[in-house]
Order: structure tokens, then sequence, then C-alpha cells
């Protein structure tokens, strides 16, 4: 989503939509950190994550353009 503002600011406005994917993304980051910080994590786990993450990544990049 790309944004003019007419009144010369750089600042976008984000669809809520947009804001609930970034909230996931950085939830989900945090689930990483904290079982990538266990003795013994799940490797599993932490596949299934990153790749939940990338995939939010990748939506959220394609709706900001």
């Amino acid at each position: 989503m790309r944004c003019h503002q007419p009144n010369g600011g750089s600042q976008c406005p984000t669809s809520p939509g947009l804001r609930s994917l970034k909230s996931r993304h950085s939830r989900i980051d945090k689930q990483i950190s904290s079982e990538g910080g266990r003795p013994r994590p799940d490797e599993r786990v932490l596949m299934c994550l990153k790749l939940q993450k990338l995939r939010l990544k990748e939506e959220i990049e394609r709706l900001s353009a």
C-alpha cells in the first residue's frame, strides 16, 4: 500500500489487517526466541514457527507494496 500525503508527511496509515499481520509476526518472533533459548529446543517447533514467520513477512511485504 503506497500512500501519498498531501501535506508532505511521510507517515502512511496502516490498515488494520496489516497491523494484525505485523502483530502476529512479532508474537511468532518472540516464540522463536523463547523456544530457541531453551536448553533443548524442539527443532520441529522452531522450523514451523520460522515458516509461519516467513509467510507472514511475505504477506506484509505484498500488502505494503
